[in-house]
């Protein structure tokens, strides 16, 4: 069997006015591009129209995983500025990803409390390590006071852009609880209060998982073969009463919705490791690709990803490669708004 596995074979063109610069004005009027697999056919709804899609027969589960405010603007002694993601904080200690190239023994700093140097590099993750005179509970202090939401390269906002006011808001879904996540889970951006009281109302269960989403979800394929590439581990919490939720609905042959791929590699990992869902508190690290054969996973809501990206490559592994780039052109055709701020397909 041809498994498909060299990474030029998921790649496509995507026009740059359709990469979504902010989200829709209502989260449940985004659109949504819906394809029947077992029927081969193709709606075009709003997101909104999901509750009529889902019954009692179904259940729906969300990563409940709380993005933090991890990019802050460092200042250059010429005092040009520096966007950061800061992954790894403590006392003396900065790790981070910048968005610009920094070398080493560069200094930079944050307000007038705040002085360290460029040290080191990892060229395997991207990171930067900052060493200085400062502690973790100062950077957390100025995280929760001046942090910006960690928006994805592709995004563009400027230091002073008014829109950082709306990315708090909106760059994390509404029934973010726990976690410390370095992305968000994006295709939940979509469900407000109201679609999620509908489903209950229409005898849908509705689960929690939580996958603290790290900064991997930013590293493309760059490997000529898709199964070369690394994933690196992500921590994931599921609890006795979701795994026991979970097993007996499976048991009473109802079928499992996951709303983004965090929460696919969650439940398929214990399912492959375990052989079922069980009560879990460690690391995640399967990686997805076409030749998998899934085990919980019936139906996927996500959002449209980047080419030659591991979410775009587990996507094709549930729905086909050639079939999923097909999508992805009538999307395009039809003027959907791609990746983190854009638009929905739910495959069923």
């Amino acid at each position: 069997m041809n498994l498909e596995i060299d990474t030029s074979l998921y790649d496509f063109y995507l026009p740059k006015h359709l990469i979504a610069q902010l989200p829709s004005e209502k989260r449940a009027e985004s659109r949504l591009l819906v394809y029947e697999y077992k029927k081969d056919k193709v709606k075009h709804l709003l997101f909104k129209d999901i509750v009529g899609l889902l019954d009692k027969r179904w259940c729906v589960v969300f990563n409940d995983t709380r993005v933090e405010k991890r990019k802050l603007y460092f200042k250059k002694p010429t005092d040009g500025v520096v966007p950061v993601l800061i992954t790894y904080y403590d006392d003396g200690i900065i790790k981070c990803l910048p968005s610009k190239r920094l070398k080493i023994g560069q200094e930079l700093k944050f307000g007038s409390s705040i002085e360290c140097v460029v040290k080191d590099k990892n060229t395997e993750t991207g990171e930067v390590f900052l060493e200085g005179k400062f502690t973790g509970k100062e950077i957390s202090l100025i995280i929760d006071k001046y942090g910006l939401a960690p928006l994805p390269p592709y995004i563009k906002r400027t230091y002073n852009d008014s829109r950082n006011i709306i990315d708090l808001k909106r760059y994390q879904t509404i029934y973010a609880k726990k976690g410390c996540s370095l992305a968000a889970p994006t295709a939940g951006f979509h469900f407000d209060e109201n679609i999620i009281k509908t489903l209950k109302e229409n005898g849908v269960e509705i689960f929690y998982i939580t996958l603290d989403i790290g900064f991997a979800t930013f590293k493309p394929i760059k490997t000529n073969k898709i199964t070369e590439h690394k994933l690196l581990p992500e921590h994931a919490t599921v609890s006795k009463e979701v795994a026991e939720g979970l097993n007996k609905a499976i048991n009473q042959g109802k079928k499992i919705l996951c709303v983004g791929t965090t929460v696919i590699r969650t439940l398929e990992y214990l399912a492959t490791k375990f052989g079922s869902v069980i009560p879990y508190d460690g690391p995640v690290d399967i990686y997805i690709y076409p030749g998998y054969k899934f085990k919980v996973t019936n139906a996927i809501v996500t959002n449209f990803h980047l080419p030659k990206s591991t979410n775009l490559v587990l996507i094709a592994a549930f729905v086909g490669r050639e079939k999923l780039l097909e999508l992805y052109n009538i999307a395009i055709e039809n003027n959907y708004r791609f990746y983190s701020y854009g638009d929905a397909m739910l495959i069923i």
